[in-house]
């Protein structure tokens, strides 16, 4: 019994020994279970180019762990084809680095892995990678261009945002949802073309595109999040995929030069805020399918002079027209819309 506890506790120490960190003066690094090396950090010196080795101490390296180059001020950083796996924040807020050092065969990219990278103008995201984390490009402020991979599956949420110089990307035929705040406040971004794979579209994703003026998305995306479309100040006129259920909080508030939207015919709510501060509508009809509409719904549309209400519309939230001067509602005597226009001394057509 004494000598299996003793091996027991041999082996405890072994494995113990080889997660501990070891330096060979410019990299601190530590043995994974498969016998590769994690470079865990990168001691910071005055090049402005610092290179990767494909092996530490006779062994390869596949990972860069979280926060390895983390505020680096290094120009250029060059990683070896053997790094597999880049970590979180493994490269966040290093000031001067100009591109993305993504290995050919790097797999992931972990969240935040080049956020605040304030002097990157390009990424190039090899075919290999199958996973991009949480934020990791976000506030990358003068990146312009990004390659994404054909074979991509997952992009995080919030993945780009305020990459403000970023005008256009092109997005693969493999992903299947667009992540909440994807792309939120690319305010150079002037056009998305969402391939056919896409049946997701999540809140924020394209929040504050101030100069998003075309959107082209799929019949097949069946739900869009929470103030997906909010302040895209140069959005004319989307047309919405025929399976969508709701139009979401905030959907398209402060969309003031959206002129047009056809709401789908399986629409069953209008929310709150969905088109607040629309100052360029003028005319909206609901489906007979929309059952509800929440509070300020149509609040600040400055232009609307007409919206059709079905008498399906039983469930009213306050002050859906509020500050809209001129506002006729046009619907069926007795409805619960006809009651609402009366009570709150708004103009009714019976149609």
């Amino acid at each position: 019994m004494k000598k299996i506890i003793l091996l027991l506790m041999m082996l405890t120490f072994a494995a113990g020994a080889s997660a501990q960190s070891q330096n060979d003066g410019t990299f601190s690094f530590i043995v994974q279970h498969d016998g590769t090396l994690c470079i865990t950090r990168y001691q910071e010196s005055s090049s402005t180019t610092v290179n990767v080795p494909e092996t530490l101490d006779g062994k390869m390296v596949t990972k860069i762990g979280t926060g390895a180059f983390s505020g680096c001020r290094a120009q250029k950083i060059v990683l070896p084809d053997t790094v597999a796996e880049i970590g979180n924040s493994a490269f966040a807020g290093c000031p001067r680095l100009k591109e993305a050092p993504i290995p050919e065969f790097a797999v992931s990219i972990g969240s935040y892995a080049f956020e605040n990278c304030t002097a990157m103008q390009t990424a190039v995201i090899p075919d290999s990678v199958t996973e991009i984390g949480d934020f990791a490009f976000s506030g990358c402020t003068v990146l312009t261009a990004v390659t994404l991979p054909e074979e991509i599956t997952e992009i995080g949420s919030y993945a780009f945002r305020n990459c403000i110089a970023l005008s256009e990307i092109s997005l693969p035929e493999t992903l299947t949802a667009v992540s909440e705040g994807m792309l939120q406040h690319c305010k150079s971004l002037q056009t998305v073309s969402l391939p056919d794979s896409v049946t997701e579209i999540g809140a924020y994703a394209f929040a504050e595109c101030v100069s998003l003026s075309s959107v082209s998305m799929s019949q097949t995306v069946e739900s869009i999040g929470a103030s997906v479309f909010a302040k895209c100040y140069a959005l004319t006129n989307i047309s919405l995929p025929f399976q969508i259920p709701e139009i979401p909080d905030s959907a398209f508030e402060d969309c003031v030069a959206l002129e047009a939207i056809d709401i789908p015919n399986l629409v069953t709510s209008i929310g709150n805020h969905a088109f607040t501060g629309c100052r360029s509508l003028t005319k909206v009809i609901l489906p007979d399918s929309v059952t509800r509409i929440g509070n300020s719904a149509f609040s600040y549309c400055d232009r609307l002079r007409t919206i059709e209400i079905p008498a399906s519309v039983t469930e009213i939230g306050k002050s859906i027209l509020y500050r809209c001067p001129m506002p006729v509602i046009r619907g069926e005597d007795g409805s619960a819309i006809h009651r609402y226009a009366t009570k709150n001394k708004i103009h009714f057509e019976a149609k």
